[in-house]
């Protein structure tokens, strides 16, 4: 599959005044949070990726593997990259139980909230992907999915939500998609880390040792692969975010005069389902 994937959310609501047929908002916000499960995944190979991308240029200035790898993780852990993939991944889950959260208020359940999350929020720092404006509205969406809890939220609250944290949810998927680039940034450095090494490392062995030549680049051929994977997912996930800061966006707009013709004609511009997306990333992760 190519590297770009157009990811886009089927949506196919009927919204209409007075009387709301909601079971497809109610898919398309379990699709969505299918979908934000995958981010802990992304978070965690942002440090797997470092990690491997340090391991190789150390391999390549002649240290052994054990001293490879252990200098490699030291220094994973004094950098800010990777102690900032925490809050990273805090900041996904918020996206995630605010989708939950749309999907029950969609099928007239009450909702559930995860006070892990307000703490979270309080304490969450400023960083490069999570700057001031997405620590407030982390910081908003929570507050708001603990109020839904606690006083009842049905259906008949969901126009009001969408048009409520229609901002918030805006600023953190677009925070969350910076993340997502910044992932992307380290899996080149990783990229340009692998093809030094084994490279370097395939001319080394040369005519002398054929075997060992083959069995290099066989696994340079492998990691190569796993890597553009992954790089297609990142690209890809980015794309979904966009397409719920869109879709939110309309529907907030929307959803107090949208007729059933017109939430099929929002369908239209969210063509290809949110399934195929989910699968690039699959086979990332």
């Amino acid at each position: 599959m190519g590297r770009f994937l157009a990811c886009v959310i089927v949506f196919t609501g009927i919204w209409q005044v007075g009387c709301a047929s909601l079971a497809e908002i109610r898919d398309f916000a379990a699709l969505s949070k299918r979908a934000a499960e995958y981010f802990p995944f992304i978070m965690a190979d942002i440090k797997a990726s470092f990690i491997r991308q340090r391991e190789m240029q150390n391999l390549d200035s002649g240290m052994d593997l054990k001293e490879a790898t252990k200098k490699a993780e030291e220094d994973c852990a004094a950098h800010q990259l990777c102690k900032s993939v925490g809050d990273f991944a805090k900041a996904g889950k918020v996206l995630e139980s605010y989708m939950k959260t749309l999907g029950q208020l969609a099928a007239d359940n009450l909702t559930s909230f995860d006070e892990s999350l307000k703490a979270f929020s309080s304490e969450l720092r400023t960083s490069a992907g999570l700057g001031e404006p997405q620590r407030k509205a982390v910081q908003s969406l929570s507050t708001f999915l603990a109020n839904a809890a606690a006083n009842g939220y049905r259906q008949r609250q969901l126009a009001k939500t969408l048009t409520s944290t229609d901002e918030d949810i805006g600023i953190l998927t677009q925070g969350l998609a910076d993340i997502v680039g910044i992932y992307k940034k380290q899996l080149d450095a990783e990229e340009i880390a692998m093809r030094g090494y084994f490279e370097g490392t395939i001319a080394e062995k040369g005519a002398q040792e054929p075997l060992a030549r083959i069995l290099v680049y066989d696994r340079y051929s492998r990691g190569r692969d796993e890597l553009k994977n992954k790089q297609s997912a990142a690209d890809c996930y980015k794309e979904f975010l966009a397409t719920v800061r869109k879709a939110h966006s309309e529907l907030a707009q929307k959803s107090a005069k949208l007729d059933a013709t017109q939430a099929r004609q929002l369908a239209v511009s969210y063509m290809v389902s949110i399934d195929g997306q989910i699968q690039v990333v699959r086979k990332a992760f």
